[in-house]
C-alpha cells in the first residue's frame, strides 16, 4: 500500500498549488478587433438570461423549483436520527441523498437534515423527495421541519401548492387526496396554491391553512396536534475498564474475556481464539493490543489485522443515530513510519472510517490523522500536529449531526485538537456498523504493544417529542 506520508505530501502540495493566484492569461488573438464581438456576447447573455428565466417559469409550473445548489451529484441532505423505520423495498437512504431521490418511509420517524440547515422530521408512512439542499416536495405523509436564519426560504412542495419558509417552525400533512394542510409553530411562512407563483398568503405563528386544487384558505386547525416535531436522544454505553475478565467476549493470549465483543468483518480471519496480540492485565486495569504487519489501505493482510470492537446495534443503533468510540491510552510507544494505532468506525474491513496517530521518520514522533476507507483504499485523509511517545491520550471518534471528527487529548500537555473529514456517505444510512481499537504496522514487524486503561462505546437512540 501507499505510505501514509506520501499521501500527505501530495494532499498538501495540491492545496499549496490551488492556494496560487491564477496565472494572468494571455491576451487570445483578434482581441482588439471591432466591439460588435462583444456587443453579440452580450446579446447572447441575455438571449441565455432569457431562457433560463422561461425554465425557471416552467420549473415553478410542474411544481419543482430551480437547479440545485451544491457541487453536482453531491448529496444534499444526511439522515440523522432515526427511530423504528422500516422503509419501503428496503430502500432506504444508504443508497444516497441527492437530488431526487425519493424517500419512501413505511412507519417509523427519520429526521433528515438539509446542506443548508433545515431540519425535517417525516413520520411514516411518507414520502419526501429531495429536490436540493434548501427544498424538498412531501407527495403524502407528515412533517415537521425547523428552518434556521441560514436556511431562510427552504421551500416544501406539495401536489396543491408549495410553502416557503421565511425563518420558522411548521408542520405539513398531505392526504390521499393530495389536500395539504399546514400549520406555523413560531414564525412566519408563505402558502402558495397550484398556477400561484407571486404572492401567496401568510401564515404566522399559530395559524393553518388547508392548500388544495381550489387554492390557499386560512382555517381553524387542530392546534398542531400530533405532529413530532423532533427527535430527542439517550446515550446507551458499553464501557470496559478492564478490571476484571469477561467470560463470552474475545480472548486474549492467556484465554481471558478482554469485554470487546466483535471484531470490524473483514479482519482477524486467522487469529486464534486465544489471541496472542491481546492481552488483558486486570489487577492493573490495563488492556494491551499488539501491532499486526496490515493495512485497510489496499487490504493488506487483513487476515492478521486487529480491529477489536463493539457492535453498535447492540447498544440500539439503526442506521441513523450519532455515535461516539472514545479510549484513554497511557504511555504511547515508538513506532516506525507508518506504524499507527487509534479507534475505527465502520461496516467492514473495506468500507470504514479511521483515525489515531500515525508514525514519521523521526521515530518518537506521531501525526493525526483521519481517512475514510472505501472499497478498500483510503481516501480523504486529513492531518494535523505532532504528538510525542511517552505522553497519555484521550481519543475519542464521534458521529454527531451526521458528520464525523476525531478529537485527540494530549493527557500529558493538556492540548487537544480534533479534525472533521469528508463526509463518508457509503456509511450512511448502514445499520450494520462497528467500532472499536486498531494498532498496525503497514510497513514492517516492529510489533509494539498499546496499552488502553478505558474504551467505551456510546450510541444516542432516539425517541419522539412533540
Amino acid at each position: 500500500p501507499t505510505p501514509l506520508p506520501t499521501k500527505v505530501a501530495h494532499h498538501l502540495a495540491a492545496r499549496a498549488a490551488g492556494a496560487q493566484p491564477p496565472a494572468r492569461p494571455a491576451p487570445e488573438p483578434g482581441a482588439d478587433r471591432p466591439r460588435r464581438r462583444a456587443r453579440w456576447a452580450v446579446r447572447g447573455a441575455v438571449a441565455a438570461a432569457v431562457l433560463v428565466g422561461v425554465a425557471a417559469a416552467v420549473a415553478w409550473r410542474a411544481g419543482g423549483p430551480g437547479p440545485t445548489d451544491g457541487p453536482p451529484g453531491a448529496d444534499v441532505a444526511w439522515l440523522v436520527n432515526a427511530r423504528d423505520c422500516r422503509w419501503a423495498d428496503g430502500a432506504g437512504p444508504d443508497g444516497g441523498m441527492r437530488p431526487g431521490r425519493v424517500l419512501r418511509l413505511e412507519s417509523g420517524l427519520a429526521e433528515v437534515r438539509f446542506r443548508r440547515g433545515a431540519t425535517v422530521v417525516l413520520e411514516g408512512p411518507a414520502g419526501l423527495e429531495l429536490l436540493s439542499d434548501n427544498a424538498a416536495r412531501l407527495a403524502r405523509g407528515r412533517l415537521a421541519a425547523r428552518v434556521p436564519e441560514g436556511a431562510k426560504g427552504f421551500q416544501l412542495f406539495a401536489p396543491s401548492g408549495r410553502v416557503v419558509d421565511l425563518g420558522t417552525e411548521f408542520g405539513a400533512a398531505v392526504g390521499d387526496d393530495g389536500v395539504a394542510r399546514v400549520f406555523v409553530f413560531a414564525g412566519e411562512v408563505r402558502a402558495f396554491g397550484p398556477n400561484q407563483p407571486g404572492g401567496g398568503l401568510e401564515l404566522r405563528e399559530r395559524q393553518a391553512a388547508r392548500i388544495g386544487p381550489g387554492g390557499v384558505a386560512v382555517e381553524a386547525g387542530d392546534g398542531g396536534r400530533g405532529f413530532v416535531r423532533s427527535l430527542v436522544t439517550r446515550p446507551a454505553t458499553k464501557a470496559l475498564d478492564f478490571g476484571r475478565p469477561a467470560p463470552g467476549t474475545l480472548a486474549d493470549a492467556a484465554g481471558l474475556g478482554t469485554g470487546f465483543t466483535h471484531r470490524l468483518p473483514g479482519t482477524g480471519a486467522a487469529l486464534p481464539a486465544a489471541d496472542p496480540h491481546l492481552r488483558l492485565d486486570a489487577g492493573a486495569g490495563r488492556f494491551e493490543l499488539t501491532t499486526t504487519e496490515s493495512d485497510l489501505n489496499t487490504q493488506y493482510k487483513l487476515h492478521q489485522a486487529e480491529f477489536p470492537g463493539f457492535r453498535l446495534a447492540d447498544l440500539g443503533f439503526t442506521g441513523a443515530e450519532d455515535f461516539e468510540i472514545t479510549a484513554t491510552l497511557t504511555d504511547i510507544p515508538a513506532l516506525k513510519a507508518v506504524g499507527q494505532f487509534g479507534l475505527y468506525a465502520g461496516a467492514a474491513g473495506d468500507a470504514a472510517v479511521r483515525g489515531g496517530l500515525v508514525g514519521q521518520k523521526d521515530s518518537d514522533q506521531y501525526r493525526q490523522f483521519l481517512v475514510n476507507t472505501r472499497g478498500g483504499r483510503d481516501t480523504n485523509a486529513f492531518f494535523v500536529g505532532l504528538v510525542s511517545a511517552g505522553n497519555d491520550l484521550r481519543m475519542t471518534l464521534a458521529r454527531r449531526g451526521g458528520k464525523y471528527g476525531l478529537t485527540i487529548e494530549d493527557l500529558t500537555t493538556g492540548s487537544s485538537s480534533t479534525l472533521g473529514i469528508a463526509h463518508p456517505d457509503h456509511l450512511d444510512g448502514r445499520p450494520d456498523l462497528y467500532a472499536g481499537l486498531y494498532a498496525a504496522n503497514p510497513r514492517n514487524k516492529d510489533h509494539k504493544p498499546i496499552t488502553f486503561t478505558r474504551v467505551a462505546a456510546t450510541v444516542w437512540a432516539a425517541s419522539a417529542k412533540p
